[in-house]
């Protein structure tokens, strides 16, 4: 019996709804991170707020990162820098060399609903029944009856669908 993981529910359009919206956000990102590089001269290679404000406070001497931004001409920069790292956090979003990229296969089974595990061994051994029976011709399987706790199959009704065909 497998105990592959079974599907029970994936909501596709939630899915490329948020796939959207997050490759826009990694765009962002990786626009930042080549904003913050541009301004820091390579200095800062990575997209950390506190170290771009360390930067530029060093090439200053201010204490204020938005005034030594300013002092550096790059303050619209900055701004925008500030302005993206807070919007775009996502566990889904992560960096890949110099370009932040979506993790769909991770968004993907955020968005997917399984079957218990509990339940999977019982689920395995009914589609394996219904396997079996899907062997025998449709109108013989009409003499299958489930009631209440029981399936049955009735004799007449079986005998007389083998002789109909």
């Amino acid at each position: 019996m497998s105990t592959k993981k079974v599907v029970l529910e994936f909501n596709e359009s939630r899915f490329k709804a948020e796939l959207s919206t997050l490759r826009y956000k990694a765009n962002q990102l990786t626009d930042a991170l080549k904003s913050v590089k541009k301004i820091t001269d390579e200095k800062v290679v990575v997209l950390d707020l506190e170290e771009l404000d360390n930067h530029l406070n060093d090439s200053t001497g201010f204490k204020n990162p938005m005034m030594s931004a300013d002092a550096l001409n790059v303050k619209s920069e900055y701004a925008k820098i500030v302005a993206t790292i807070p919007q775009t956090v996502s566990e889904f979003i992560e960096l890949k060399g110099n370009e932040y990229i979506v993790n769909e296969k991770g968004l993907k089974e955020s968005l997917t609903q399984y079957m218990d595990a509990s339940h999977l061994k019982e689920y395995n051994a009914l589609v394996d029944l219904v396997s079996k029976m899907n062997k025998y011709p449709m109108h013989v399987l009409g003499s299958i009856s489930m009631r209440g706790d029981s399936v049955t199959i009735d004799p007449l009704q079986y005998n007389t669908r083998k002789q109909m065909r």
